[in-house]
């Protein structure tokens, strides 16, 4: 009787514990990470309603993108069509790098090529109330090219 006391406070305490490493595992470097490879995928794929899940509501960007999350809806309903019918479109995230201070990181650069014309774009993130890290905005890199 006691073995099989003890074989269930075993099997209790390994499921908390695997429950507690899934919830707060992964540093928030790796989330940011997630979230703009879950980005580039979705912008690959041309997929505008992935893309738009992974910006929040109170996004502000700058230059051609649009301003206001609704405007980058707008922009990539466009854009994302295109991109995907020229082969020369490239979007490499390879060389971008995660800086997280707090509840605000930025992801950059993140490298655009169409044919002869490429330039680079910083990512603004926030973790929202709901823990979720979402891009609130974006705007033009320094690439040094």
């Amino acid at each position: 009787m006691r073995f099989w006391k003890y074989v269930t406070v075993l099997t209790a305490l390994a499921i908390v514990a695997v429950g507690c490493a899934a919830l707060g595992g992964r540093s928030d470097d790796e989330l940011v990470c997630d979230v703009m490879a879950q980005w580039e995928t979705a912008t690959n794929a041309g997929n505008v309603d992935a893309v738009m899940e992974l910006y929040s509501e109170d996004y502000e960007g700058g230059g051609r993108g649009g301003s206001t999350r609704e405007e980058m809806r707008e922009r990539l309903e466009q854009w994302l069509p295109r991109m995907a019918e020229r082969e020369e479109s490239i979007i490499n995230t390879t060389e971008a790098l995660p800086t997280v201070e707090g509840d605000t990181a930025t992801f950059g650069p993140v490298m655009y090529q169409f044919g002869e014309r490429s330039f680079g774009m910083q990512f603004k993130l926030a973790k929202e109330a709901d823990g979720i890290w979402r891009i609130v905005g974006t705007e033009r890199a320094e690439t040094g090219e």
